[in-house]
């Protein structure tokens, strides 16, 4: 855009997980936007779905500055086990092992939310 362009205005519709990483892109894209993001909640919410943060996500969360506090609050899963009403196993799936990252979404909106505030 150039200086003779009207400002670009964006209203966002929701403050999950899409919402905010959509403004900050557009932001880092066309800084002299005004972004409105709207959530129907009246707060932030602290608990919400998990979400994996692995494949295609990993660069992307990485470019936006967040990968090592994601990582610092991992949900360090370590796998379930079902069992019988006597305690014995029935079956196991252990964690995969894999390095990549899940994160609440309170946690990852919270870490955002505080990191660009700070910047």
């Amino acid at each position: 855009m150039t200086d003779q362009s009207p400002k670009l205005k964006v209203l966002v519709s929701g403050s999950g997980i899409a919402g905010p990483c959509f403004a900050f892109w557009l932001h880092k894209l066309l800084p002299s936007s005004d972004i409105t993001i709207l959530e129907r909640a009246p707060e932030p919410r602290l608990g919400g779905q998990a979400v994996d943060i692995r494949s295609a996500a990993v660069p992307i969360v990485e470019r936006m500055g967040l990968l090592e506090k994601i990582k610092e609050k991992t949900t360090t899963e370590v796998g379930i086990e079902f069992l019988y009403a006597d305690g014995k196993t029935k079956a196991t799936f252990p964690a995969t092992g894999n390095a990549e990252q899940q994160s609440s979404k309170s946690t990852i909106t919270y870490i955002y939310q505080n990191t660009n505030q700070q910047q």
